[in-house]
């Protein structure tokens, strides 16, 4: 059982933060579409880009993993070449995605109306928008520091 786990590790992360994020979510805001503070399409519509930008990737990662070897561990830094680089790749367009989505494309302001459906006035000016910016900086900064510690096996 362990070495089914390490071998698609990441479909089960797709299928747990993907599709059972993407199912809670939908549940969570199916009130919200009830009340008429968003519609059915807006939850849609973030419920299926959740799902996909975390299934895709991780369908990647897992075909990169499994034809590199029987014997790789998640940690895509391990791998071989070119698996090692085509997942650093991936990752590096996802960053590029979040901060596209998140500066230009208004995904700062959707996810501060998203988050704050709920919220207090407190919560609210926490959950603005150039709160939900900084923490996209906050992402990508901290993925690059993890990269620049990681032990890259040339």
């Amino acid at each position: 059982m362990p070495e089914l786990l390490y071998t698609f590790f990441w479909l089960f992360c797709g299928l747990w933060v993907g599709g059972l994020g993407a199912w809670q979510i939908h549940s969570k805001l199916k009130k919200h579409v009830e009340s008429g503070r968003i519609s059915s399409a807006e939850r849609f519509q973030f419920v299926r880009g959740w799902f996909l930008a975390i299934m895709v990737p991780s369908v990647i990662f897992c075909l990169l993993q499994i034809t590199g070897g029987s014997d790789l561990t998640p940690d895509y830094m391990t791998w071989p070449s070119p698996q090692k680089w085509m997942a650093l790749s991936v990752n590096v367009f996802c960053w590029g995605l979040l901060l596209w989505w998140i500066w230009l494309r208004g995904g700062a302001e959707y996810l501060s109306r998203l988050t704050t459906l709920e919220a207090s006035r407190w919560q609210t000016i926490v959950l603005s928008k150039y709160s939900m910016r900084l923490l996209s900086l906050l992402i990508v900064a901290s993925g690059l520091w993890a990269l620049s510690q990681a032990q890259w096996n040339l």
